[in-house]
């Protein structure tokens, strides 16, 4: 299963050769709806491409090759039950696989365990080495209660083995995770834990699966251990589902938490494997492992987070996708109780940020602000998108009204970089520059805040030696920033030296060629080093980029006075040369 799922369930729709003709009404809508189905995946309309394409498979069920494409845009789009109807028996590996795995863990849901092991098996025999079939195999036999299949005894000396390449080790340590949780299960806990304590050593393999390790702990009554295990965890990353846990060691009437059943053991070691693909930018190996994630769980509250952060990361895959409306789709299935709803709500608030859907992402932001007055990270957010709107005395009205109400205790060094951009859109220099030298103290190799900081010192003549110094700094950390080269040509520029600031600004227009104010700037250089043409050429450009109204009125400002200027030369000319003429007499 290396191949791209999307190759062979989307992006080959585009390749794929009409349906066999035949002359009546059935064709017709089969390939009407394929159409719709090449064209909705075109457009990146995932689930519209599965529902086009699924009517084609049905209207035309003796076409294979459309039947397999159907079957696979359906688990993209987490139909399971038009999959479960459509099992393709030839065709791609891929196919054949993903078939092999649905059925498998269908016959699991309808307790035919038994079933489940001979499709694997078969599958296996017939080359399937992917992570998934290689995950569901000893969780197929455990749930056939084959448990001397299901548990393999030299896992745990696999684990310790350095000679295992680092791919495979990623496999591995799924497996072991899933191990050390069938022998708690078993009651087998030493063994379980020699195996939790080798996979959850201090590191990213403690993020996945040190929440595992943590509900053994306290099923075992040691709190101060399971404690501390998730504090290491949140050290690294924040996780809903762990900070929970730490919130429920001491609360009122703690409960221990339940033992996980084999589903959903099995639903827990796709989500993790729907991760890696998604962090191996497979993005569609990972939506699909997701969509078997969510067919795997049981349907039991235990469950549920499970469920809804399947859901959360499949919205974000989608949005890599870059099908918008099905990632808000997926945001919009977590209820308002789960522990990820917030999260997929500011998710689907910067979606649409980033679908150009300004003021849909402003009010839910606001709504979210409102149930979360506290939360800088909101204000932040809905600053910023203020800011886009071109409203930045809104934004720093906010900013501001934040920081009456609670102070600025929590304000990261990005949160004083949004104020230190605001105050400087708005044309306060004193309070731009005391916002970023606050976030410099508390981020000093931050080359957002060096290039603010130093740009404006260098533009304003405070210390341009300083400014200088701040922009090589800044350059160091982002060697490949378009706006820091700028800068530094900037900085030349203003000390007069042209060479070098055509040098670093061309370099930087190279990077960021449709930016207005690294334009205009190479405008004035070229002007400075008499290059009149090229810098009226680079000022009228700007006109035509994405510039606010002060770059835009700028640039014509220069491109006026050049053209005064020039007429002025030419009618200077012209006058010169008719007081040269010698005057004529008369005869």
């Amino acid at each position: 299963m290396k191949t791209l799922l999307a190759s062979a369930a989307v992006a080959s729709l585009l390749c794929l050769s009409a349906p066999a003709f035949a002359a009546d009404a059935a064709y017709s809508s089969a390939y009407g709806d394929y159409l719709v189905g090449r064209i909705a995946a075109a457009q990146g309309d995932t689930e519209t491409a599965a529902r086009a394409l699924m009517a084609a498979a049905d209207a035309d069920p003796g076409n294979a090759p459309l039947r397999e494409r159907a079957f696979l845009a359906a688990v993209l789009s987490g139909d399971m039950s038009f999959a479960q109807s459509h099992l393709p028996n030839s065709g791609g590996r891929l196919a054949r696989t993903v078939g092999a795995q649905i059925r498998a863990i269908s016959q699991i849901r309808e307790g035919k365990a038994k079933d489940a092991i001979a499709v694997i098996e078969a599958s296996e025999k017939a080359g399937a080495t992917d992570r998934a079939t290689v995950l569901l195999k000893p969780l197929s036999y455990a749930a056939a209660r084959q448990w001397d299949k299901a548990i393999d005894p030299a896992l745990e000396a696999q684990l310790t083995a350095e000679s295992t390449p680092n791919k495979d080790r990623l496999v591995l340590f799924l497996q072991a995770a899933n191990q050390a949780r069938l022998l708690e299960l078993k009651g087998r806990n030493a063994e379980a834990e020699a195996i939790f304590k080798i996979i959850c050593q201090p590191g990213p393999a403690s993020v996945l699966f040190g929440p595992y390790y943590g509900a053994f702990l306290e099923q075992r009554g040691r709190k101060d251990e399971a404690r501390k295990l998730y504090t290491d965890i949140l050290a690294v990353s924040e996780d809903r589902l762990v900070r929970q846990r730490i919130e429920a060691l001491d609360a009122k009437g703690y409960r221990k938490p339940k033992k996980p059943d084999v589903r959903l053991i099995m639903a827990d070691s796709l989500f993790l494997s729907g991760t890696l693909y998604a962090s191996e930018q497979q993005a569609e190996m990972a939506l699909a492992t997701l969509r078997l994630a969510q067919f795997a769980a049981p349907e039991t509250a235990t469950a549920a987070p499970t469920i809804d952060r399947t859901r959360l990361l499949a919205g974000q895959v989608l949005m890599r996708m870059k099908d918008v409306q099905a990632a808000q789709t997926e945001w919009a299935s977590i209820e308002p109780s789960s522990p990820f709803y917030r999260e997929a709500q500011v998710r689907a608030a910067w979606s649409l940020k980033e679908a150009g859907d300004l003021d849909g992402a402003e009010a839910l932001f606001t709504e979210l602000s409102a149930a979360d007055p506290k939360d800088i990270g909101l204000t932040v957010e809905r600053a910023r998108l203020l800011w886009q709107k071109d409203d930045t005395a809104g934004a720093i009205k906010l900013m501001e009204a934040y920081t009456a109400a609670y102070g600025d205790a929590d304000f990261g060094w990005e949160t004083w970089f949004t104020a230190a951009v605001l105050y400087q859109a708005a044309g306060d220099w004193d309070k731009a520059r005391t916002a970023a030298q606050r976030g410099l103290a508390l981020e000093p190799d931050s080359s957002e805040l060096l290039n603010l900081l130093g740009y404006g010192m260098i533009d304003r003549n405070e210390n341009v030696a300083e400014g200088m110094a701040m922009i090589r700094k800044a350059l160091d950390k982002a060697p490949r920033s378009g706006a820091i080269m700028d800068s530094l040509g900037w900085g030349y520029y203003k000390q007069g030296q042209y060479a070098e600031a055509l040098e670093w600004i061309e370099k930087a227009i190279a990077v960021e060629p449709a930016d207005p104010e690294i334009t205009d700037h190479l405008g004035d250089v070229y002007q400075k080093l008499g290059r009149t043409i090229e810098a009226r050429y680079q000022w009228a450009r700007v006109l035509t980029l994405e510039a606010d109204d002060r770059q835009k009125a700028a640039a014509q400002g220069k491109l006026d006075a050049a053209k005064m200027s020039e007429d002025g030369a030419r009618d200077a000319k012209a006058i010169a040369e008719a007081e040269a003429k010698p005057a004529k007499t008369k005869k």
